[in-house]
């Protein structure tokens, strides 16, 4: 099926619903991977048609209930010869991480290709992860709830309960021990 025509299944109602996008798709292809972004991209790399792709292309979902766009991705920066299918990727924070898979010369990769997704009209290959920094405030580092509570009363319980009976258990062996020897 070409990628013009898109299969969904409803997860609630147990459905299938066919969506046809809008844009030029992307040639219809194997080995490819795909990772959803948090404002609603999905973004695919690669893949096989007969030849190794390195390309990237961009489903926005987020258009319109129902609607979605397929663009192809821009990348500023690209790695030449880089067309690999059977690789897998993953999104971390803005990077989307490319790992594995075979190049079109039949060889495997054993490198992991980063890809800054940061922004949408235009991605990097980049060579340092830069994490998101959070901030916390000292009245939300830690709280005390009845489950906090429970937690650490148990697991204390649970240490001490332990050093208990393994006491109790040494005592018992040092006796037995100590019987048989002047029987």
């Amino acid at each position: 099926m070409a990628m013009s025509q898109l299969s969904l299944y409803n997860t609630t109602s147990n459905t299938w619903t066919y969506v046809t996008t809008l844009g030029i798709p992307p040639s219809s292809r194997a080995s490819f991977s795909a990772v959803l972004t948090s404002d609603g991209r999905i973004i695919i790399f690669g893949g096989f048609d007969g030849t190794n792709h390195g390309d990237l292309w961009i489903l926005n979902t987020s258009i319109s209930k129902g609607t979605f766009q397929w663009s192809k991705g821009n990348i500023s920066n690209p790695i030449e010869d880089l067309a690999l299918a059977g690789h897998t990727a993953t999104l971390v924070d803005n990077y989307m991480l490319v790992s594995f898979g075979q190049f079109g010369n039949l060889s495997y990769s054993s490198k992991i290709f980063m890809l800054d997704v940061s922004q949408k009209d235009s991605y990097k290959w980049v060579n340092e992860f830069a994490a998101k920094t959070t901030t916390t405030t000292p009245n939300t580092i830690a709280t005390n709830t009845p489950t906090t509570n429970f937690l650490v009363g148990a697991i204390v319980g649970s240490i001490v309960s332990f050093i208990f009976v393994s006491a109790i258990f040494y005592f018992l062996m040092k006796r037995l021990n100590l019987v048989i020897l002047f029987s």
